[in-house]
């Protein structure tokens, strides 16, 4: 395996804000993780889909559409693996699901 092969399958990191380190999702626990596409979900959809209340936060130039991209599949692909999702964080991903399901369904109606 060369170290591109190497690169694609290393886990993904999450930028913490300021200085603090990068996180591998795979080492984040299950809330902490969850949390995190949260945060992306309700600053990323559309009024009536995020789940509130919550806290806004200013994303600096690092966090490019690209990267947030990146985040939510490497995320959801994450929470899949984990046995430990509480009934709030399930209802969370099953809102998301529903959510994106809902906008696709809506897309294909436009082509």
């Amino acid at each position: 395996m060369d170290k591109t092969d190497q690169a694609v399958l290393a886990p993904f990191e999450w930028k913490q804000a300021g200085d603090r380190p990068f996180l591998r999702i795979d080492m984040m626990a299950t809330s902490h993780l969850f949390n995190v596409l949260r945060m992306i979900w309700n600053h990323t959809a559309p009024e009536q889909y995020q789940l509130t209340p919550f806290k806004r936060y200013s994303f600096g130039a690092f966090y490019t559409p690209e990267y947030m991209a990146e985040a939510v599949r490497s995320m959801i692909a994450e929470l899949r693996t984990r046995s430990n999702i509480s009934s709030y964080e399930q209802a969370g991903l099953t809102h998301m699901a529903r959510c994106l399901s809902q906008a696709v369904g809506s897309l294909e109606r436009i082509e």
